[in-house]
């Protein structure tokens, strides 16, 4: 799903205005990067919780033969824990694409049948 997308779906749902909901997200997004900013984990309730790891970056020797010393690392990422219930139907959900033999990656959309 895409984020517009998304947003004309929760504009549906909601019967808001496309622009409002464009700009919650705006601002969803805004206060998220400043949390990781500040060094905190963000909840968002019945989705689950993101936290930012980061790798200082570290000499290795190269995987080469050239027996060289190669810097590894300095890299920053999201770890995304999901509530249970959304574990619980993303393996239902790829289940019941394994069982029909539909290859899940291409149909995961079929998830909004939860």
């Amino acid at each position: 799903m895409t984020g517009n997308e998304l947003i004309n779906s929760i504009s549906r749902d909601t019967e808001l205005d496309r622009e409002d909901i464009d700009r919650v997200m705006k601002s969803l997004l805004s206060n998220i990067t400043d949390a990781f900013k500040r060094g905190e984990d963000i909840t968002l309730p019945d989705i689950g919780t993101m936290h930012a790891e980061y790798q200082p970056l570290k000499r290795r020797p190269s995987p080469f033969k050239n027996s060289s010393i190669i810097q590894v690392g300095d890299k920053v990422w999201v770890k995304f824990y999901p509530v249970k219930s959304l574990t619980e139907g993303l393996k239902e959900a790829v289940k019941r694409l394994t069982m029909v033999s539909i290859d899940p990656h291409k149909y995961i959309n079929m998830l909004s049948d939860f």
